[in-house]
């Protein structure tokens, strides 16, 4: 075989651009994961070593990557199939299963790891409802660091977070244009930035028509029984909320108070949690398997001195229709 081999070689191998290859070994995230598979299997096959990861998987035996996780993410990831964030760590896995590392999870709270913080190369923070205080304990060990689904204001540090405004924005104009009027919004009211855009994006919408919002803050699922059967009295059209699990508990009381859904009040959540289709829910999908891998590439890039200023990326979600509204 030549021993020199181009990127032509591996485009022709893998049956993709010369672009493409170039995105792959640069870590572009404008890269499919099937086509980036397809170009990594083809390197391996020529026996080819990109420059960026030669260069740096030579300087160490094994990169160290700190996890940390909000409690409510640690308890979760291995006891629930509808955990927001089981999908978006599978994502960071099947990104550094690429490379030699070693994935450190550990609860923030707690600060328990059987390393010292200073072996660590980066450090990625995962959670709705970070703190300014977590973060900046861990900037202050001068490692890269990426935080996602969280961007605390005025606070410059990498964050990876879905589009919350556009997502409830576009699923709310879609209903008004199909005639809808009477939308009104549940509101969680915890300190989490998406939840906070998701309302905004709301209000946006029906504003945009001339119309006035209705918003009904909650800060427990226990308070929905109440909040819903007082605003049901009212006959709204529909009830948008936040998050799918507080969407589905909000279509059990009504359907025990014999309200039919979507005859008598529609409801629409946002996530796309595994449970949404069970209970046929109108709702927004949240693609979380690439947000946890556009988080650890990077950090990996950010480890690498690659592009070092601090960053905000924003995944566009998607309406997704079913039963709970009617169209």
């Amino acid at each position: 075989m030549n021993n020199i081999i181009t990127t032509k070689d591996i485009a022709k191998i893998a049956n993709v651009s010369i672009a493409t290859v170039s995105r792959v070994l640069n870590n572009n995230p404008n890269v499919s994961e099937k086509t980036r598979k397809k170009v990594i299997m083809a390197i391996k096959s020529l026996g080819y070593e990109p420059n960026l990861f030669a260069k740096n998987l030579a300087k160490k035996n094994k990169w160290n990557i700190g996890i940390g996780c909000t409690d409510e993410v640690f308890d979760g990831l291995h006891n629930s199939e509808n955990n927001f964030y089981v999908p978006i760590m599978s994502g960071v896995k099947d990104y550094f299963s690429k490379l030699k590392s070693n994935l450190f999870i550990f609860s923030i709270e707690d600060k328990k790891l059987n390393i010292s913080f200073d072996e660590i190369d980066g450090f990625m923070l995962v959670g709705g409802g970070l703190k300014k205080e977590d973060i900046e304990y861990f900037l202050n060990y001068n490692k890269p660091v990426v935080v996602v689904d969280e961007y605390i204001w005025g606070l410059d540090v990498d964050s990876i977070v879905s589009n919350g405004f556009l997502g409830t924005y576009n699923i709310v104009k879609t209903f008004l244009s199909k005639g809808y009027k009477k939308i009104v919004y549940f509101h969680y009211k915890e300190e989490h930035y998406s939840f906070e855009q998701r309302k905004l994006g709301y209000e946006k919408a029906l504003i945009e028509i001339g119309l006035t919002p209705k918003i009904y803050s909650f800060t427990e699922v226990s308070d929905l029984k109440k909040l819903t059967l007082n605003v049901a009295k009212e006959k709204p059209e529909i009830i948008v909320t936040s998050k799918d699990l507080c969407a589905i508990e909000i279509m059990k009381i009504l359907e025990k108070n014999n309200y039919k859904i979507p005859e008598d009040i529609g409801v629409i959540g946002f996530d796309d949690l595994n449970v949404a289709e069970q209970f046929q829910l109108t709702t927004v999908r949240v693609p979380r398997e690439e947000m946890g891998n556009l988080a650890a590439g990077r950090l990996f890039n950010l480890m690498n001195g690659i592009n070092p200023h601090p960053i905000m990326i924003s995944l566009f979600t998607k309406p997704i229709i079913r039963k709970s509204v009617k169209l």
